[in-house]
């Protein structure tokens, strides 16, 4: 299910399933029901009072049914929402947008740690292609 709504979320919002997979991957190591000591929820690990904005239009717009972020289709929806804002904010710079979703801007290791997560699981896709 998790690869099924990356899916779906990264083609309507133009952004590579397995950038949003490498996330979850690094966020929470696919875990739904996981919450941070900064109350970070979910696979995509979303601290709500940042996004407040955000979760409600998703609900309003009916792009998720409700807001509760352990919801694998709500959190992906809101997570990758928040990653395109990151992007059209920083005018497609991958790397910037994922700075900005961890909240870091003084170091690159968070976005080169899902840059490497990306690269592997594209090295494996593409090897399933063969």
């Amino acid at each position: 299910q998790i690869v099924e709504q990356a899916n779906i979320h990264g083609v309507n919002k133009n952004i590579e399933p397995t950038l949003i997979i490498a996330m979850i991957e690094h966020e929470s190591a696919f875990q739904k029901n996981v919450t941070s000591r900064q109350h970070a929820v979910g696979l995509m690990q979303i601290i709500a009072r940042y996004h407040q904005n955000t979760i409600r239009k998703e609900v309003n717009n009916r792009s998720v049914i409700n807001n509760n972020l352990q919801d694998i289709n709500t959190n992906i929806s809101i997570g990758t929402t928040i990653l395109q804002q990151n992007i059209n904010y920083h005018n497609n710079n991958i790397t910037y947008a994922l700075q900005r979703y961890n909240g870091n801007y003084k170091t690159k290791r968070y976005a080169n740690a899902i840059l490497q997560h990306k690269r592997n699981l594209d090295q494996l896709v593409n090897q399933q292609d063969i």
